[in-house]
């Protein structure tokens, strides 16, 4: 598989071999060039030329969190700002994701929580997305982190989840009235001294 990582245009391979997982970087920014390089690296290893390179599994969501927030968070955020991310970090991530390892984290994690919020606990979407800022933030770095076989963020391009849940508006079902309906209701307006004004102007 190729893609890239982060804001550089690098292209990084990954790819499954003998049950482990190796990851790598092309330092090419040409898509047919990292997919020749990608297939190069395949060659080497049937021909048992090169041994490989295991990629752990990540750290869990809490480990990462906690790393995250007292080192680039509280070094690069305003206080305020900082203190907003440990509150929704604290609050709302930490309890929804807990031990799971950061690289597990998927796109349908983050379109459970969006719906979790608007609708089953009727949060307005302000609130919502501010849970969802230091959620994406984090993922950024963690993309970033070469330690990390993260490929792509999965709390990026989410406005979609937030169109797609109604939160906190109900349609109202209006019933036109019948001819009948119309006719009583135009009697009994006119028994109680009301002047009734219809189209023809009578």
């Amino acid at each position: 598989m190729i893609y890239k990582r982060g804001k550089t245009g690098i292209y990084w391979y990954e790819f499954m071999w003998k049950g482990k997982r190796v990851r790598e970087s092309t330092n090419q920014r040409n898509n047919r060039v990292a997919r020749q390089m990608e297939a190069a690296r395949k060659t080497q290893f049937a021909k048992g030329e090169v041994g490989i390179e295991i990629v752990g599994p990540g750290p869990t969501f809490v480990d990462y969190a906690d790393n995250w927030l007292n080192g680039h968070a509280k070094t690069n955020c305003k206080y305020s700002t900082w203190k907003s991310y440990q509150s929704v970090i604290e609050n709302h991530l930490k309890p929804l994701f807990g031990s799971r390892r950061i690289d597990e984290i998927t796109r349908k994690d983050v379109e459970r929580l969006i719906t979790k919020k608007l609708r089953r606990e009727n949060a307005a979407r302000s609130t919502v997305r501010n849970i969802i800022a230091p959620l994406r933030e984090m993922l950024n770095h963690a993309v970033d982190d070469d330690e990390l076989a993260i490929s792509i963020n999965p709390a990026n391009r989410v406005g979609r989840y937030f169109r797609n849940v109604n939160a906190k508006k109900t349609r109202l079902n209006v019933n036109a009235l019948t001819k009948p309906e119309i006719s009583r209701l135009i009697d009994a307006a006119t028994r109680f001294g009301f002047r009734v004004i219809t189209e023809s102007g009578v």
